[in-house]
């Protein structure tokens, strides 16, 4: 768990600070300054005791940490993720919160911007799987049973309820492909949430 979190600190502070030197200051406005790494911090620590089921003293101490982590994520972060959610390191969640988020799992590198909700449908009870390197947009709904393969694209104000290959852009609800063969990576380094501004994006794709 412990080396989980230290990859994604090391996430949150290389797209806060892209290409500055770590130092303990700036790590520390990191983890200070970061909402949606608290988030993600009171998630693994869930996870972690749903696999462990400790007890005597060691349980009581984890429900307390548990509960008041989460209380401070939705009062703090205004976010929330479902506990059975498996989180690969390296995950970064907006700062700005408003994510509700049930997936089964979320794959490293992946980036979810704030005003986001995946999770079940009405006609299932599976979560999607978020694939590794996915970029997702703020005003986002992702659901059902479904696979986001890697390093895939989507856009602000998309609503998404179908399988996805690895490397499209999609947009628009329903949610469509846009784009094949796109190189999201220039978009994953940078915290912006305005594509369209982002002109290296089209000229490229």
């Amino acid at each position: 768990m412990f080396e989980n979190l230290r990859q994604d600190a090391l996430f949150y502070h290389h797209l806060r600070f892209s290409g500055r030197q770590i130092t303990f200051l700036s790590m520390a406005k990191v983890v200070s300054g970061s909402r949606g790494l608290l988030v993600v911090a009171v998630h693994r620590m869930c996870f972690r005791y749903t696999q462990v089921s400790p007890k005597g003293l060691k349980r009581w101490l984890y429900c307390m940490v548990v509960h008041l982590g989460s209380y401070l994520s939705r009062v703090l972060a205004k976010s929330y993720i479902l506990p059975s959610t498996q989180f690969e390191p390296g995950v970064y969640l907006s700062n700005r919160g408003h994510i509700i988020l049930g997936a089964l799992s979320v794959g490293t590198g992946t980036i979810i911007h704030e005003r986001v909700t995946i999770g079940r449908n009405l006609q299932n009870k599976t979560t999607p799987e978020i694939g590794r390197n996915v970029w997702i947009g703020t005003n986002c709904v992702i659901s059902g049973d479904i696979k986001i393969g890697n390093g895939v694209t989507i856009l602000p104000n998309s609503v998404l309820t179908k399988n996805l290959p690895s490397g499209v852009m999609v947009q628009g609800n329903p949610a469509r492909i846009v784009k094949r063969d796109f190189d999201n990576s220039a978009l994953r380094n940078t915290l912006t949430t305005d594509v369209c501004s982002f002109s290296n994006i089209w000229n490229k794709a």
